[in-house]
């Protein structure tokens, strides 16, 4: 995140959230003194709209690189609480600054207060939006503002059980208090409607009742179950909840701010692929950058509707080409501001002492979480070397024990062959001298019988 073009990126999106918020007030405060003069907010509303273009021109950038990563990410992000804020803020914002240009008379004279309920919730998104810009930019502010997200959400149940108790005794004193015990003046007219019980009980949570309110003996008692059980059991599990949760949060907070930190470099990322074409622009002059960038697939409509757009294109695609000296003086000087400005924010981007047992000296940068990966990553080199030796070994032990069995089995087939041969060749001269004999045999016949012809 500290390269230079994620640095303007983010100096610019500060720069244009800052000077939105002070113009588009400075708006609202003409329309609450009645003073929409055109030619006296004539520089404040080009620049509100200017930099409404601006952040619309940031977000298509943004789903646009989404996209070409992944569909399933550019939805998964587009869904979540902050998208949101980032993009009604600029709509509702956008939205209101035309309404006062076109028709802040009429929407004066016939919607006064539905105009102010406009102008305050966009000026509140706006707010949020600058909080959603902090919390993936400084590590401190990112913890803060993380902490008090998972406590918001860890106080949910807690939440509806208070409502529930609420809820119950304001119908409880409505149905025990006339309406007049709560209006003094007597009038009944505006007294019936319920919502009014409801604010005095949550007013009682805060800490400021009034005892002539509670004019019979069961209100008291209602009032006594009520203190007891809201104000001081539920607020007390109230404390108790948000500090286990702050600890956790806490403890948290470095994995959190990474992760947001990595989703936003992500972001930056794929928007310099989309901005800096891939042929080379050594000799291209920045108003022909901006039109290799143009001619893309997805385009950039609103960059021309938003001459802030243009200086943003131009000073985060544009920061390496110098067409001469005094354009060379300009960018450096540029890129001092950049720095002076994002470099106490971001961080130093390095780690004080790369210690396996210190994690809390970590300024903002990835340098620890690097040190720890590369450290893991040895590990598991180490691991899958001495595993692969292991089987290394075991392979060669096996190698050894076929030769050993294929020698003992060639032993004794050579062992069993040549007793085979023996015992045959014994056969074999069994056989011979059996026949031998018999034909021995016959001969002595044979002469025995010739010897008897004679006598």
């Amino acid at each position: 995140i500290k390269r230079p073009f994620a640095m303007t990126i983010l100096f610019f999106d500060w720069l244009f959230l800052l000077m939105l918020i002070c113009f588009f007030r400075k708006i609202v405060n003409g329309y609450i003194v009645m003073d929409l003069n055109f030619r006296d907010y004539c520089l404040h509303y080009f620049t509100v709209i200017c930099c409404c273009f601006h952040f619309l021109n940031r977000e298509s950038f943004k789903a646009s690189s989404m996209i070409n990563i992944s569909s399933k990410l550019f939805w998964s992000n587009i869904k979540t609480f902050w998208s949101f804020v980032d993009i009604s803020a600029v709509i509702i914002t956008l939205l209101a600054t035309l309404g006062n240009i076109f028709w802040g008379e009429w929407l004066q004279t016939h919607y006064e207060d539905l105009w102010r309920i406009i102008l305050a919730v966009a000026t509140g998104l706006l707010w949020m939006k600058l909080i959603s810009f902090l919390k993936v930019v400084n590590r401190a502010l990112a913890t803060f503002v993380l902490s008090i997200i998972q406590i918001a959400r860890d106080i949910l149940w807690f939440l509806l059980i208070l409502l529930i108790m609420i809820i119950a005794f304001t119908q409880m004193f409505y149905t025990v208090l006339p309406p007049a015990v709560l209006n003094k003046d007597g009038d009944f007219g505006d007294n019936l409607d319920i919502w009014e019980y409801y604010l005095q009980i949550y007013i009682i949570v805060l800490g400021e009742f009034d005892r002539q309110t509670f004019a019979n003996t069961f209100s008291v008692v209602l009032f006594f179950f009520y203190s007891f059980g809201v104000v001081i059991i539920m607020l007390n599990v109230l404390i108790a909840i948000v500090g286990d949760s702050y600890e956790k949060s806490m403890v948290r907070s470095e994995n959190l701010f990474v992760i947001a930190r990595i989703m936003v470099i992500g972001e930056l990322v794929a928007m310099e692929k989309l901005l800096k074409p891939s042929h080379d622009e050594s000799d291209e002059t920045c108003t022909d950058q901006i039109k290799n960038t143009s001619s893309r697939w997805w385009g950039l409509l609103p960059l021309w509707l938003s001459p802030f757009s243009a200086i943003f294109i131009y000073s985060a695609t544009g920061h390496r080409h110098y067409h001469g000296r005094c354009e060379e003086l300009w960018v450096h000087f540029q890129n001092w501001i950049v720095k002076f400005v994002m470099t106490p924010l971001l961080g130093k981007g390095v780690h004080d002492n790369l210690n396996t047992n210190d994690r809390g000296k970590w300024k903002g940068g990835c340098s620890y979480h690097q040190f720890y990966t590369k450290k893991r990553t040895g590990r598991y080199k180490h691991y899958e070397n001495m595993k692969l030796l292991r089987d290394q070994d075991e392979l060669l032990h096996k190698i050894t024990s076929m030769e050993k069995q294929i020698e003992a089995a060639e032993k004794k087939t050579t062992s069993a062959i040549r007793s085979f041969i023996i015992s045959s060749n014994l056969q074999v001269q069994r056989d011979i001298n059996s026949k031998i004999d018999k034909i021995m045999a016959i001969l002595e016949r044979i002469e025995m019988d010739n010897e008897s012809k004679k006598y």
